[in-house]
């Protein structure tokens, strides 16, 4: 093997381990060898023979072509990780999330350099169209009017995302994270987002997804200055403002109000894709309701049950970009039905179900 292919294997094969949260024992044990020799294969001291390689692939859950790609030169920086409030930070889990997103993240730019389908929105474009960083209500309705989404409800917020250049990519499982964004080739934006809520690993609920990623656009706009508890409420005024701005809100609601009933909560929350209980929260910070009255409402919330479990379902949001762009270069001949499935990062079998059944394309759940 050359030079250049034992250096590739090194970098893959740690990016594996981490996408997969295995420690190099871990990995050690389920191919028969030690973790020094592991710890070698990542460093690229120690080639495996073909044997090995091929136990390597499977103790990690990725094909053997995968492991031998060349190298990239994308960089990844995290910018805002959410992580939950009772879960202590873990270091494999912040490395396995980076890792995942850093090889989806490759996977996404070849599709793009392949069919010559690059949407080039840098995060300083969207800085500069910002007048008042400071300001989020004011920074959030001048991205709407930026990407002319106007004041009206967002029908689905990674749509937005993906058409304005902000790659999205749905996790199936990053607890304690519950969602992080991403500069990458120093000036590009992505946002991962856990299919699991961190607090009890339930399926997150779309308008929770909605809010983290509208929380995480806040962090890209608004930038990284600031002490971290300012910035986290900072981002979530701005998530609100730019999931319902505050004429939308009057126009919903009045001026003022002393209590909104819960049907019309439920109903607002279905238009918007906005919690029951954000709502109440949105209209006390808007002055619509006065914090006391926003307060009863949410101790109600808590007495009902609602707090865990509204009683209206959002979907969660599949990105389909990716799936998009493979399936359409398979299509044009561009690339083969495996390296199709390689780089959508479905399997086989979904990929095919997708190419000759429209309703499994749909509703299937995006690859990552």
């Amino acid at each position: 093997m050359s030079q250049e292919g034992v250096t590739m294997l090194g970098e893959r094969l740690r990016a594996a381990r981490r996408i997969a949260s295995l420690s190099q024992e871990e990995v050690g044990r389920r191919t028969g060898v030690s973790a020094m020799a592991i710890s070698k294969y990542e460093r690229d001291l120690l080639t495996p023979d073909g044997e090995r390689l091929v136990k390597l692939s499977e103790a990690l859950g990725v094909a053997v072509t995968e492991l031998l790609r060349p190298p990239s030169d994308l960089t990844l920086q995290p910018l805002s990780y959410r992580w939950h409030p009772l879960k202590r930070r873990s270091v494999r889990a912040a490395a396995a999330a980076q890792a995942r997103v850093a090889e989806w993240l490759e996977r996404y730019s070849t599709l793009e350099e392949l069919l010559g389908d690059t949407i080039l929105t840098s995060v300083s474009d969207l800085r500069a169209a910002v007048g008042a960083p400071s300001d989020p209500e004011r920074a959030a309705l001048d991205l709407r009017h930026y990407w002319h989404i106007g004041d009206d409800a967002i029908e689905s917020v990674v749509d937005v995302l993906e058409d304005n250049g902000i790659r999205v990519l749905a996790v199936p499982n990053a607890a304690p994270m519950n969602a992080c964004c991403y500069l990458f080739d120093t000036d590009r934006a992505a946002i991962a987002v856990s299919r699991t809520l961190a607090d009890n690993e339930s399926l997150c609920p779309g308008d929770r997804q909605r809010f983290s990623l509208a929380h995480e656009l806040g962090h890209l706009v608004l930038g990284p200055d600031g002490p971290v508890k300012e910035k986290e409420a900072v981002a979530d005024r701005f998530a609100a403002a730019f999931l319902v701005p505050a004429a939308s809100a009057r126009r919903e609601l009045g001026g003022r109000r002393t209590e909104i009933a819960v049907a019309e909560l439920a109903l607002l929350k279905r238009k918007y894709g906005l919690s029951m209980q954000a709502w109440l929260r949105r209209a006390a910070e808007l002055g619509i309701l006065s914090p006391t009255a926003a307060k009863a409402g949410l101790r109600e919330a808590r007495a009902a049950g609602r707090q865990r479990v509204e009683p209206v379902e959002i979907p969660f949001e599949e990105p389909q970009r990716l799936r998009r762009l493979a399936l359409r270069a398979w299509a044009e001949g561009i690339i083969t039905e495996s390296r199709a499935v390689e780089l959508s990062g479905c399997s086989r079998r979904l990929f095919r179900s997708m190419r000759i059944d429209a309703p499994s394309a749909i509703h299937a759940r995006a690859c990552a």
